[in-house]
């Protein structure tokens, strides 16, 4: 007398013949399916139905197998969760839902009226209508996170990356979606994203600087990836604001870049292991991570399986994925800084009189320099005519000369060195622009890092055909190939040994040639990256994919 049956549609699930008068949700029984009596039914008219079933067992197997196939038909979890969705979405369509419909709504009530709500709520108020109904957008977007690169560009290594990627995108921009450079923000009001106007404007090359770094919210379809490394992300994940993203719809994804801290503990600062593995920690809770290299992207992945998640991340990591590009090379495409200095024909010059070997990266253990430095020792005193040229500058300033593990020893060696500006030439302002001729006026790169996340200087050195002999390490045989002669071993002898095979090799013109090694324009990176983080429908059809002389990696 008034109820909606488990019973009764367990018993049709079975294929059990059913008597059932039309009280209800009965009443809407198929009555081919069921006996159906009247709602209001005499002690006969139920009689008649137990006798005639129970004398006849066709009709009941019948009536049973009809009041199963309904079950399959009507009552299936997949067709009752779309009929729910339907009606969700009927009733949704049939109210106007605008958030200025909701404010006129919320304001007339006579308890809004009369007890006003404070600013505090207010505010909380506009949050919450603004972030369940945004206004309608012709275009998704794409949060680029350029927060440290926005405030402290130091025009290399990350910042170098971050510049020629969002320029690419601002030029190319995925069909669909809209570039949005941003940066993290915590004045008091809690972390959000603003702008990257003043950063972007001067990245480009404007003159003006007339647009404000406002508040930006992203919304449901958009897309947030960050491009560099900020500890300020680590804080504003666990004040939730990722969360806060990805539960409204948000795809948060992080550029990763390498875990050397994390692996290579002994060539970064004291604590720098713990800060990276928390800053790994924190992008393993969102989405899905991108890295710059295939052996990043491994050695990630194992990072992952080795690390179970923390209270609360389980389930952002369980769906978490994992995928890679490679970075582009060309120079001038990177906002390029320029600038050469007055004597620098005359060191061009010298270096084309002898062979010339270059290093180019930041000075700092990892690179090791001074096992090149002790090898050229070695060579210079058998009296190699061999120039070494560093261009880099001096890494790990803001820390403490005790925490700065080989770099005094490294400075002391450079700057006191007896070959200092004869054979030995450090550079360490040089400009993109002063950086391309030297390039181009040496005889071999050098690139003896303990690792790397790729490894752009190899790159650059095929660019200018210039050869390359590397240390063999997984992610530069990735980026190389066979297109660079491979050395090993950690003592001055090791390298010094290395370098005279190979200058034998030089000189018989056997050696490992970097002409055809494949690279990427930072378009192509760029685009690259694209297909690695949107649908395919945002990928620009005008856009190759590689030139006549590069191909895509």
């Amino acid at each position: 007398r008034g109820e909606t049956s488990g019973a009764v549609l367990d018993c049709m699930n079975h294929g059990l013949p059913l008597i059932v008068n039309a009280n209800g949700s009965m009443a809407e029984l198929n009555p081919d399916a069921v006996w159906m009596l009247p709602d209001e039914f005499d002690d006969t008219e139920l009689t008649q139905a137990l006798e005639t079933l129970w004398r006849d067992p066709a009709r009941r197997a019948e009536l049973g197998a009809r009041a199963r196939a309904v079950i399959e038909q009507q009552h299936a979890p997949a067709h009752c969760a779309m009929r729910y969705a339907q009606a969700i979405e009927q009733a949704y369509q049939q109210r106007i839902s605008t958030a200025q419909h909701v404010v006129h709504t919320i304001t007339a009530e006579p308890d809004f009226i009369r007890t006003p709500a404070s600013d505090t709520e207010l505010q909380q108020l506009a949050q919450a209508i603004a972030t369940t109904l945004p206004p309608r957008r012709a275009v998704k977007r794409l949060f680029l996170d350029i927060t440290a690169t926005s405030r402290h560009d130091l025009r290399t290594g990350i910042e170098r990356v971050v510049r020629a990627l969002v320029k690419a995108l601002l030029q190319t921009p995925p069909h669909g979606y809209r570039i949005e450079p941003v940066y993290l923000h915590n004045a008091g009001e809690g972390w959000h994203y603003r702008s990257a106007s003043h950063y972007t404007l001067q990245l480009l090359g404007s003159t003006t600087d007339q647009l404000p770094d406002d508040a930006l919210e992203p919304e449901h379809g958009d897309t947030v990836l960050t491009l560099d490394i900020a500890h300020e992300l680590v804080q504003a994940q666990q004040a939730g604001l990722f969360n806060a993203y990805r539960q409204r719809g948000v795809r948060v994804l992080a550029t990763v870049y390498d875990l050397l801290p994390v692996t290579l503990p002994k060539v970064f600062p004291p604590q720098a292991e713990q800060g990276h593995a928390k800053w790994l920690e924190t992008v393993l809770q969102f989405d899905g991570a991108v890295c710059i290299s295939n052996t990043v992207a491994k050695e990630l992945t194992d990072w992952h399986a080795q690390h179970p998640p923390t209270l609360g991340a389980s389930d952002a990591r369980k769906h978490y994925t994992i995928d890679w590009f490679h970075l582009g090379a060309d120079i001038e495409h990177s906002a390029p800084s320029q600038g050469i200095p007055v004597e620098a024909p005359t060191l061009l010059a010298e270096l084309q009189r002898h062979p010339s070997f270059l290093m180019v990266g930041t000075i700092e253990p990892r690179k090791g320099y001074l096992q090149v430095l002790q090898a050229f020792d070695q060579l210079w005193q058998r009296g190699l005519q061999v120039h070494l040229v560093i261009v880099g500058r001096t890494g790990w300033k803001d820390l403490p000369i005790s925490s700065q593990r080989d770099i005094p020893a490294t400075l002391e060696a450079l700057n006191k060195h007896p070959q200092k500006n004869r054979l030995l030439h450090w550079i360490d302002n040089a400009s993109d622009e002063y950086l391309e001729k030297i390039y181009a006026a040496s005889t071999c790169l050098i690139a003896a890092s303990y690792d790397e996340g790729f490894g752009l200087p190899l790159i650059e050195a095929a660019q200018h055909k210039l050869p390359i002999m590397a240390r063999d390490i997984p992610v530069f045989r990735e980026v190389a190939g066979e297109h660079a002669f491979y050395f090993n071993g950690l003592e001055p002898q090791d390298l010094a040994g290395a370098i005279e095979r190979w200058l034998a090799l030089y000189a018989s013109g056997q050696h490992p040639r970097s002409d055809a090694m494949p690279w990427l324009t930072w378009a192509q990176s760029a685009q690259q990256l694209l297909q690695r983080i949107l649908p395919a429908s945002a990928q620009p059809s005008s856009q190759p994919l590689h030139n006549t002389s590069q191909i895509s990696l």
